[in-house]
């Protein structure tokens, strides 16, 4: 076998570098220098919890690997990660709207950027290393998929005190220009105000595999800020129960999920084109929650317009990026890719254990947690994903090799 010129190895690995560098500085720009989009896909997330953490990890481990590659000594590219993790808290902090800084934010980050030099250094003794870490990895993808099914289905409040809002200007939203009519939980009245019956509502909650929420709105003057129609408050902190809001003819809801157990957020649903522009019509809205999906209906005379969301456990993935509900189809199928990825990578010479873990991710876990299946693009570039990573891992020799 010829000899590989070791000028052309350098340059290789610089090729390299440059490509892992930039797809790393393009991830941690548009997941950190981006305005949260908290309005029109989730309310905000608690800062440090466990997933925040494990994301910032993830994100500055292609940017360490990549300065490394580039000719960068060790220390100062995690130096240098630490310098790039602080600009952005800066900003987050003086500019960013939506966004909050955070010195555990850059203690993750450079924990990432050292992760990713380590693996450059190590990368020759990858076949003695990788298989140690690989049933680990193999374990955390099943392990997160289960734990994604469990916590995408409704959340029901504690016994702490619950407060009824009708058109509340809060947050910098303007007070519904209309009439709200009525409103109902699980066909309770709700009137402005505490909650008198929470006990018995609650008990009916927790009986039901289905939560309704029902209003009746006469429209006022149509405008294209955010007007609150009604939100449910609960405890101390006014943690958002549900919420109804008018953006222009859009109608958009919230309902608590229960991804804010492991500080993540609810995503909202929405219907365009569900309030008419004329005023003093009656509008009927509807939200409906199961295990498998969320479902915003708005019927108006003889009309009916409807939007739903599948809680299906990549949901959980998607989340991480508060990106789901904005439009934006990427945000909610690369995490899954991604994660079947790093499961083709573990279980690269043992395809068969790859099949039955793909399969326990995907379709057990939902399950067994009575939400949805993955939609089938979602099944798609799974797949995909666990294919590409079962063939890098053979390639790159991630193994000992068996003769």
């Amino acid at each position: 076998m010829p000899a590989i010129d070791p000028a052309t190895q350098t340059d290789a690995r610089r090729i390299s570098g440059v490509v892992l560098s930039a797809l790393g500085v393009a991830a941690i720009t548009l997941s950190t220098l981006r305005p949260h989009p908290a309005t029109h896909a989730f309310l905000a997330a608690s800062c440090c919890s466990f997933s925040d953490v494990v994301l910032n990890v993830l994100l500055f481990i292609p940017l360490g690997a990549g300065l490394v590659m580039l000719g960068l000594r060790p220390l100062a590219a995690v130096v240098t990660g630490a310098l790039v993790s602080s600009g952005i808290e800066v900003a987050q902090y003086w500019w960013i709207e939506g966004r909050f800084a955070s010195v555990a934010d850059v203690g993750a980050n450079v924990a990432g950027a050292l992760l990713g030099v380590l693996m450059v250094v190590h990368w020759h003794r990858r076949a003695r290393w990788w298989p140690k870490v690989a049933p680990a990895v193999a374990v955390l993808v099943v392990l997160v998929w289960l734990l994604g099914a469990q916590v995408v289905r409704p959340a029901i409040p504690g016994p702490a005190e619950w407060v009824v809002e009708w058109g509340h200007a809060a947050d910098r939203l303007h007070p519904f220009g209309g009439k709200l009519v009525d409103a109902s939980l699980q066909g309770v009245p709700l009137s402005p105000g505490r909650v008198v019956n929470q006990p018995a509502l609650r008990a009916l909650l927790s009986a039901s595999d289905t939560t309704s929420l029902s209003a009746t709105i006469v429209t006022g003057p149509a405008s294209p800020e955010a007007q609150q129609l009604l939100e449910i408050k609960v405890g101390e902190g006014n943690e958002p129960f549900m919420i109804l809001r008018q953006e222009g003819q859009t109608l958009r809801a919230y309902q608590r999920l229960e991804l804010i157990w492991v500080g993540l957020s609810s995503p909202w649903v929405a219907v365009r084109d569900a309030i008419p522009t004329t005023v003093g019509d009656t509008v009927r809205i509807r939200l409906t929650g199961t295990g498998q999906h969320l479902r915003l209906v708005a019927i108006r005379g003889d009309g009916r317009r409807e939007s739903s969301l599948t809680l299906s456990p990549d949901l959980y993935l998607s989340a991480l990026f508060y990106r789901i509900t904005d439009g934006a189809v990427w945000w909610g199928l690369v995490p899954s890719m991604i994660s079947f990825l790093l499961l083709g990578l573990a279980l690269a010479t043992s395809p068969k254990i790859l099949v039955v873990a793909a399969s326990m991710a995907l379709f057990l876990s939902a399950n067994r947690a009575g939400c949805s299946y993955p939609e089938w693009p979602v099944v798609l570039v799974t797949m995909l994903g666990a294919w590409a990573g079962w063939r890098a891992g053979r390639l790159m020799e991630l193994f000992p090799r068996v003769e």
